[in-house]
């Protein structure tokens, strides 16, 4: 059976990805977390269900207390999403080949070019 009538066969590879590594994801979530939090924060009035006896704090205070809150949870659930680091690595040509031999075996041959 030929490889090249086959679906998603593109004729070889070329390049290789190899992971380098695990890594969390705080710095990320922190910057997400904070600006969702201040968008949110942005949209809600000020004084939203408090009573006229209390003081209510400004735009600028819920904008500041969203972007905060919303930068401690990002970074929290950042820190919980591990990712894995890909590094491309190119490969040299390389030809593997199989052919049987006398009785019952295969016989393996693997090429590489420097």
């Amino acid at each position: 059976m030929s490889n090249v009538n086959r679906p998603g066969y593109s004729g070889g590879s070329t390049q290789l990805e190899v992971s380098t590594g695990r890594h969390r994801n705080a710095g990320k979530g922190l910057l997400i977390g904070a600006a969702s939090g201040t968008a949110l924060f942005a949209l809600i009035p000020p004084c939203a269900g408090s009573e006229a006896e209390q003081p209510c704090p400004t735009k600028a205070q819920m904008v500041g207390i969203g972007a905060v809150g919303g930068a401690a949870w990002g970074a929290l659930i950042g820190a919980l999403i591990k990712s894995d680091r890909w590094t491309s690595a190119p490969l040299a040509p390389t030809r593997l080949s199989l052919a049987p031999t006398r009785g019952r075996g295969v016989k393996a041959s693997l090429t590489v070019a420097w």
